[in-house]
């Protein structure tokens, strides 16, 4: 027992002593400054990559995955949607008008039809907070990123899609029953995005 508190004393004298740690605290005027903003996100996810990845050994993992990303980063500058950041086998990306983000997903989508693996994304539209220049906080981040959670191979779900928002040779269909989505609740107008 004595050896034990004396190991923890000595454990205790080298921490660092956060008393005198002054916290940056911005002043008002900044906290006003974080614009609240309306965005579409979007969110592509690689369908079934760890059994991809099993089944075909991590070189060909890794050029799938450079296959994809790449193909994202010509689809997305192609209509001026941005890359917000890369999530392993998957990516979230940001645009101001949803019609530019739904016919980039969408051609992200066919350009892996009928190859070894599929793509499945989420898409919301709404007002969020940019945060530090290049966060952006809101739900339509998290319904975006549950709506891919819950789309099957293949498929593009989009919360709330307006006719106005479809690219061209685009068909939505609502579908007939709600999503539960954790931490948001139950959607109802969730619809499916296809191509004519």
């Amino acid at each position: 027992m004595v050896l034990m508190l004396d190991k923890l004393k000595r454990h205790r004298e080298t921490l660092v002593d956060l008393s005198d740690l002054v916290v940056y605290e911005p002043p008002t005027s900044y906290l006003r400054e974080y614009p609240s903003v309306d965005r579409t996100f979007a969110f592509l996810d690689v369908s079934d990559f760890t059994n991809y990845t099993q089944k075909y050994g991590v070189r060909a993992a890794a050029q799938m995955l450079t296959k994809f990303r790449s193909a994202v980063r010509i689809v997305v500058g192609k209509h001026r949607v941005r890359v917000a950041k890369w999530l392993g086998d998957g990516v979230m990306l940001v645009g101001v008008k949803p019609k530019a983000v739904c016919s980039a997903v969408m051609e992200i989508n066919d350009l892996f039809q009928g190859d070894e693996f599929y793509i499945h994304s989420g898409i919301c539209k709404g007002k969020v907070i940019i945060f530090e220049g290049d966060d952006y906080v809101g739900r339509a981040v998290n319904i975006a990123s549950r709506l891919a959670d819950n789309a099957r191979p293949a498929h593009v779900l989009m919360y709330e899609a307006r006719k106005i928002d479809m690219p061209a040779r685009s068909i939505r269909k609502k579908l007939s029953t709600s999503i539960q989505i954790r931490g948001i609740g139950e959607l109802d107008n969730v619809y499916l995005l296809t191509r004519r």
